[in-house]
């Protein structure tokens, strides 16, 4: 059992010491993280624990009889078990938010504390596989640390849920990123129930196409800019989104469509003038058209010049 555990911590704690590779100038210090994962990973998995159990007693012996035989019990059993285990993770990391205080600087916070507080989960999942099926289980399943991807997915509807500052549209991209994150983890856990050497194939694959898509999409979510205090002013540099030029600085944006400097002026003042008048802030929706029409109005004074 000993080494059981041990072979659990050192291959979680190599994963997390990989995450952490990804925090920049935004870090947290380690004992934050290995608190957030032991604790959220030690809570999420007593729940999940609990209502996969109920399942189990309402289905007796055909619980123990997943695979190809029984194909759509088996997916049905990899779905619900999808959504359990991904709800339990992301309340607990709300949890972790919500009471331990936790003082979100960056987008990236709440991405890296989702897949730190999944990854917690998988090492007590490890653990209990591991008491029943020998250490070498424990090795293999983490080379495939599909915990952490699967809590990636909600992390990024969580951390859009705070960038929109808990919108209804941030709202509904939380629910659907929870699903996904379900739908993820059910697929992966359906192949394996099939127990047919291309389904495993195929998760082994999926995991790690995913674990690549995770590593460019963190590499994006860096570029983003911190969470702004009251009161606060955004430095004009750190303005930028991984969706749309929309929030940058017109004068910024106007460069990067290559308008000469003399011109990108001019559509800062269109800009501010057009603020004067309404006094309303805009949104991105907005503010794209006022760009674009200021275009307009400056290639109709014919005082548009491009640099290519």
């Amino acid at each position: 059992m000993l080494k059981v555990i041990l072979m659990a911590l050192v291959t979680s704690g190599i994963w997390l010491l990989i995450i952490k590779l990804y925090e920049g100038k935004y870090s947290k210090p380690l004992s934050f993280m290995l608190w957030s994962g032991l604790m959220g990973g030690a809570f999420s998995v007593q729940f999940a624990l609990i209502f996969n159990s109920i399942l189990q007693d309402v289905f007796g012996n055909i619980y123990n009889e997943i695979g190809s035989e029984r194909p759509v019990f088996s997916l049905f059993l990899a779905y619900y078990i999808g959504l359990n285990e991904e709800l339990w993770k992301f309340l607990s990391a709300v949890l972790i938010i919500k009471w331990g205080k936790v003082k979100l600087n960056h987008p990236l916070d709440i991405m890296l504390l989702g897949i730190t507080v999944s990854m917690g989960f998988e090492l007590f999942e490890n653990i209990s596989y591991g008491e029943h099926y020998g250490w070498s289980l424990v090795f293999w399943r983490s080379l495939l640390p599909g915990h952490a991807l699967y809590g990636a997915a909600w992390s990024f509807g969580l951390m859009e849920y705070f960038r929109e500052n808990r919108s209804v549209s941030g709202l509904q991209l939380l629910i659907l990123s929870w699903f996904m994150a379900a739908a993820l983890h059910a697929t992966y856990d359906y192949f394996i129930f099939l127990n047919k050497s291309w389904t495993l194939c195929f998760a082994v694959v999926l995991t790690w196409a995913l674990i690549i898509i995770l590593h460019f999409y963190l590499r994006r979510i860096q570029a983003l800019r911190p969470f702004s205090r009251p009161n606060e002013k955004v430095p004009e540099s750190e303005n930028t989104s991984m969706y749309s030029n929309c929030g940058k600085h017109p004068a910024v944006l106007a460069k990067a469509i290559y308008l000469s400097d003399d011109s990108a002026k001019k559509l800062d003042r269109l800009r501010v003038t057009k603020k004067q008048q309404t006094g309303n802030k805009y949104n991105r929706s907005q503010y794209m058209q006022l760009i674009i029409s200021g275009m307009f109005q400056l290639m109709k004074s014919e005082k548009l010049n491009l640099d290519l």
